[in-house]
């Protein structure tokens, strides 16, 4: 689960109405490639099985300092 605001950023209505999106629909509604900073602290962001690798590759990945807040 990624911040409200991205969310609503990639069109989206709140999370508890709006379903999902896969990683990649979600990067390109955004314009841009997820990283660590992007996710929530929640329990299915801790590598729960059944997630894809992109995901977990975006869960991990840390935010290149150039790319903050975007």
């Amino acid at each position: 689960m990624v911040h409200d605001h991205l969310w609503a950023e990639a069109g989206m209505k709140p999370r508890r109405i709006s379903g999902m999106l896969c990683v990649g629909c979600l990067e390109i509604r955004l314009g841009r490639e997820l990283n660590s900073n992007d996710f929530i602290d929640a329990p299915i962001n801790r590598g729960a099985v059944g997630q894809s690798e992109r995901m977990l590759s975006r869960i991990r990945r840390t935010a290149h300092p150039d790319k903050m807040g975007t």
